[in-house]
């Protein structure tokens, strides 16, 4: 009605282990008030003719939500519809092994991937050394036909190493 006053609540909780939730408004004048904990927001003194919207927005680290709200003025109480709290529940799953939002991580799946990539790297340095322990061991000389006391002697020097 006019010269009344009009306040849009906007309000989330958040289960589970999260970011603090981050309320914002958009959309609304100078003339409207923000309360401390940014939860309303009021228009006072409407007068006729006046209709605003708003819009907030809740986050965390996980998810958003948003909503706008809309106003209009009016000269009696005839206009006026019926009076109505509109409350929206919102849950959000998220899948196992997924991110959970754009700037954020999963600590199981950073760990697991971790893991991983230490036993790759484990079972390659191990690969590694016993190919070149192979390659050390393995006896091989480039002997000519008619060379063969040379390639005696580098067998007898091959013994005594």
């Amino acid at each position: 009605m006019e010269g009344g006053d009009v306040t849009f609540m906007c309000k989330a909780r958040a289960v589970g282990a999260t970011s603090d939730l981050v309320t914002s408004w958009a959309d609304f004048d100078s003339e409207a008030t923000l309360s401390s904990d940014k939860s309303q927001v009021t228009f006072h003194n409407v007068s006729m003719g006046d209709n605003d919207c708003v819009h907030c927005s809740i986050s965390n680290n996980i998810d958003y939500i948003s909503k706008t709200a809309c106003f209009r003025v009016v000269n009696d109480s005839s206009e006026l519809p019926p009076t109505t709290t509109t409350t929206w529940a919102a849950t959000t799953q998220i899948p196992p092994g997924k991110a959970h939002a754009p700037g954020s991580s999963s600590v199981g799946s950073l760990v697991a991937i971790i893991v991983v990539m230490l036993i790759i790297a484990v079972a390659a340095s191990v690969g590694f050394l016993l190919w070149r322990r192979r390659q050390l061991n393995r006896v091989t000389f480039r002997v000519k036909k008619d060379d063969k006391a040379t390639f005696e002697e580098k067998a007898k020097r091959r013994q005594t190493v």
